[in-house]
């Protein structure tokens, strides 16, 4: 094939495959098409950002990086433009599989695809759309950002000495550990209230502290318990306190999550040096 001809193949590969997303206006086309690289969408709320990222991950599926690539199959044939061009501007129900088939370049396995959002009803939502373009039951990794740190530490959270059943504190299990800080130590709701407790926890954890995940693995329950019993300052008391308690029963808060991944999947100076 001349590269006259494979130009024209490229062209009418992308063009075809743009008809497949004749729902989306001119940015969001390009958005859908773009298959190489990073990417980034600024828009405001109710613009489609979800739709957009709904169809490229479909094209991704169902295309892989054809819309994006220069590469001819070898068998192709200037026949196949003819086919191509003619079912992008007058489409066909026939002539979808054939198209479809010429199109495919290393389409991605949609294992190999990870999509985070904020909530769960955000995550099914995207799965159940997904499903709907491709087709296909397997949608890929969709989920929240710590549903996915969730998946993650399930699998391999034995690497820091916790159970593979450990526990997700939500904002009612920190309370609950607080009032068994309170009551030992003699606090008040004068000294913090469980909110304002709540906050502080979590801006130590942060900002203040951003090595205590590592301390939280490497001690022992005995070890947080005479920190905690140690502590003068209510702000100390219930810092320690609470690691203390979240340590007893192996449970780990929303931060938690992140911070527990991040520490054990991010290589070592030394790991990136070797």
């Amino acid at each position: 094939m001349t590269q006259e001809l494979e130009q024209r193949f490229c062209a009418a590969r992308r063009d075809y495959i743009a008809s497949r997303f004749s729902r989306m206006n001119p940015r969001q086309l390009e958005a859908v098409l773009t298959t190489e690289g990073p990417l980034l969408l600024l828009a405001g709320a109710g613009s489609g950002k979800t739709t957009v990222l709904i169809h490229r991950i479909a094209n991704l599926i169902r295309y892989g990086c054809a819309s994006d690539s220069t590469e001819v199959p070898p068998d192709a044939v200037p026949e196949d433009i003819d086919f191509l061009e003619e079912q992008a501007k007058y489409p066909t129900e026939e002539g979808v599989q054939r198209a479809d088939a010429l199109c495919a370049l290393r389409p991605a396995a949609p294992w190999s695809i990870l999509a985070i959002t904020f909530t769960n009803k955000a995550a099914a939502e995207m799965r159940t759309r997904i499903r709907v373009l491709t087709g296909d039951n397997d949608t890929g990794y969709i989920s929240t950002f710590h549903g996915f740190c969730v998946s993650v530490l399930q699998e391999d959270i034995h690497v820091v000495q916790y159970p593979k059943e450990f526990l997700v504190l939500d904002n009612a299990d920190i309370d609950t550990m607080l009032a068994a800080v309170y009551e030992e130590r003699g606090l008040t709701l004068k000294d913090m209230t469980f909110s304002k407790a709540r906050d502080m926890i979590e801006v130590e954890k942060l900002l203040n502290r951003p090595d205590y995940c590592r301390d939280l693995i490497a001690m022992s329950v005995k070890d947080l318990e005479a920190r905690y019993r140690e502590a003068t300052t209510p702000k100390d008391i219930i810092f320690y306190g609470y690691l203390y308690k979240a340590k007893q029963c192996f449970g780990l808060d929303y931060n938690d999550l992140i911070k527990f991944c991040l520490l054990y999947t991010s290589p070592s100076p030394r790991d990136a040096h070797e």
